[in-house]
C-alpha cells in the first residue's frame, strides 16, 4: 500500500499526466522523468502544463534536474492570460475591499480585460531529510512580462495574492514537515517575496500552514494538499483573497487535488 506521505519521496521513473483540481480552477500536465545513470543519481524532469481558474489561464513549459534527491534546480517558461484583473494607478491602493467592491457592486471601475504577456522563471530547491522531520526550502527568480509593455501596474496577482508591478519578483519559502505513512505530513510554512511596487521595490513575509496527504480515494498516486499564508503585516490591505469574507483577512488559502497517471 502506498503511504500517505509518498509525495516527499523522490518521484519514480516514467511518462505521467497529472490531473489537478484546486480551490478556483483546473490544471493538466503531462511528465516525462528521465533518470540520470539511475534514479538515485538525479532525474530530469520535463513537463507541459495548462491551466484554467476564476481570474486567468496560463500555459507553461517546465524541465527541472534532480540531484541525490535533495537538490533540484529548474526553469519554466509561460505565457498567461488574465481575463479578471484587478489593477488601479499608482496612487489609488489596491486593497481586498477595494476589489471586492468592484466585484460586487458598480461603485469602482472594472479594470482592463483580456490582458496577457509572458513569464520566465529560474528555481532551485533543497530537501533536508531528518528522520521523520524534514525541510523543503525553495528559491525562485521570476519576471513577469519581461517587455514590461503589457501587464498593468498595481495589478493583483492571482498566482501570489498580492499586488505589484511588472518585471523581477524572487522568492523564497520553506515548510517543516512532520511526516508519518499513515498520515502525511503537516507543518508551518513561511514566504517571503520580493516584489517591484509603485515604481520601487517592496518585501512581504507570510506564515502559514501546508499539509498533504493521499486520501485514497485511487489506489495510488493521488494527493490532497493544503496551504494556508497570513501576512501579519498587511498595513495597505493588498494581500489575500477578496472574495466574500476572505475580503477582511491578509489570507491566502489552497486546496489542491491531484490524480496522476501513468503510462
Amino acid at each position: 500500500m502506498q503511504q500517505r506521505d509518498y509525495f516527499l519521496d523522490p518521484p519514480r521513473a516514467g511518462t505521467f499526466a497529472h490531473v489537478d483540481v484546486f480551490t478556483a480552477g483546473v490544471q493538466g500536465a503531462i511528465e516525462k522523468r528521465i533518470p540520470i545513470e539511475d534514479a538515485t543519481t538525479g532525474m530530469l524532469h520535463l513537463r507541459g502544463s495548462a491551466m484554467g481558474s476564476l481570474g486567468f489561464g496560463d500555459v507553461a513549459a517546465h524541465a527541472d534536474v534532480r540531484f541525490l534527491g535533495l537538490i533540484t534546480l529548474g526553469a519554466s517558461a509561460g505565457y498567461r492570460r488574465v481575463w479578471n484583473a484587478y489593477s488601479y494607478p499608482d496612487n489609488v491602493a489596491n486593497t481586498r475591499e477595494r476589489r471586492h467592491d468592484k466585484v460586487n457592486t458598480a461603485t469602482e471601475p472594472r479594470g482592463p480585460k483580456g490582458v496577457s504577456w509572458p513569464w520566465l522563471e529560474v528555481r532551485g530547491r533543497l530537501v533536508i531529510p531528518l528522520e521523520s522531520l524534514w525541510l523543503i526550502a525553495n528559491a525562485a527568480l521570476r519576471i513577469e512580462d519581461p517587455g514590461g509593455d503589457a501587464m498593468p501596474d498595481n495589478s493583483f496577482d492571482w498566482f501570489h495574492t498580492n499586488v505589484h508591478d511588472a518585471g523581477r519578483l524572487a522568492r523564497v519559502d520553506g515548510t517543516l514537515f512532520y511526516r508519518h505513512g499513515r498520515f502525511g505530513a503537516i507543518g508551518p510554512t513561511v514566504r517571503y517575496l520580493d516584489v517591484p511596487r509603485n515604481g520601487g521595490r517592496a518585501g512581504e513575509i507570510a506564515y502559514g500552514l501546508t499539509f498533504g496527504t493521499r486520501p485514497g480515494f485511487f489506489r495510488r498516486d493521488d494527493l490532497l494538499l493544503v496551504q494556508t499564508l497570513v501576512d501579519l503585516r498587511d498595513q495597505d490591505r493588498t494581500f489575500g483573497w477578496h472574495v466574500g469574507p476572505l475580503a477582511r483577512i491578509p489570507l491566502y488559502a489552497m486546496l489542491i487535488y491531484r490524480k496522476s497517471f501513468e503510462f
